[in-house]
């Protein structure tokens, strides 16, 4: 417990400490893992997550993210789909035990293809949304801010 002098008596009160665990859960909350192995596409997304005030946390293959995953808190998890070695849904059904919790979007750019792999998996790895590339700032945000925090779009 930190102290704290009052005004003009001089004598100190108990100030309660921080607490620390809503702090972890705030800073936890921020932080978004994206997946892609394309580098223009994670360095452009960390771009716009930084600008919208987010961490950004990147990983260039899945056993990258799953590494990164074991690591870090991450809040949210921006996957891509198509990635050469470990798809992405190989990297989510990897994930998934490690994260139970945290919400993980698809990011691709291949509508027809993901319509075919669609059925059953989203709701079976609990897929939060789905963004399709190109990508915009303010759909990236309000894709996200629903799991890890509002951000005012008028500010950006």
């Amino acid at each position: 417990m930190v102290e704290k002098r009052s005004r003009g008596k001089g004598e100190l009160k108990p100030r309660p400490a921080p607490n620390h665990e809503f702090v972890d859960k705030r800073r936890k909350a921020r932080k978004v893992l994206v997946v892609d192995d394309e580098e223009i596409v994670t360095h452009t997304v960390s771009l716009m997550l930084t600008s919208a005030g987010y961490d950004a946390v990147i990983a260039h293959n899945g056993w990258e993210a799953l590494r990164i995953a074991q690591e870090e808190n991450v809040g949210l998890v921006l996957c891509d789909l198509f990635m050469p070695g470990m798809s992405g849904w190989q990297v989510i059904e990897h994930l998934r035990p490690l994260l139970p919790e945290t919400p993980i979007i698809l990011f691709t750019g291949f509508m027809e293809d993901l319509r075919r792999d669609l059925e059953g998996r989203i709701e079976k790895l609990k897929i939060a949304d789905v963004l399709f590339k190109p990508v915009r700032l303010q759909q990236l945000v309000e894709a996200i801010a629903p799991h890890v925090g509002h951000k005012d779009m008028r500010s950006l």
